[in-house]
């Protein structure tokens, strides 16, 4: 398991189901493991089917959303991690 947190910010490195997503930069909304049922951000109950933990992504400023396996997810650091975290690192310096 990686260190994700809902808000954090994600690189997609591969992913066969939605090819357009390789090289996006997502957002992370929350995490189900396999086999857990959800409501997603369009209203509608999912289960989680994959072999690993997933998260629900935000892909874009639209507000569109995937499900990405966490395999297949990068995290980003730094200048491109998120203002709460980016505030975190402040308070403790």
């Amino acid at each position: 398991m990686r260190d994700f947190k809902p808000e954090d910010l994600a690189l997609v490195t591969g992913f066969r189901a939605s090819p357009r997503l390789v090289g996006q930069t997502v957002e992370l909304r929350f995490r189900a493991k396999p086999g857990e049922t959800f409501i997603g951000p369009d209203g509608a109950w999912w289960v989680s089917k994959g072999q690993g933990a997933a998260w629900v992504v935000v892909v874009n400023s639209n507000g569109d959303w995937d499900f990405v396996e966490e395999r297949h997810l990068m995290p980003l650091h730094g200048d491109t991690a998120p203002a709460r975290q980016a505030a975190e690192e402040q308070d403790h310096a």
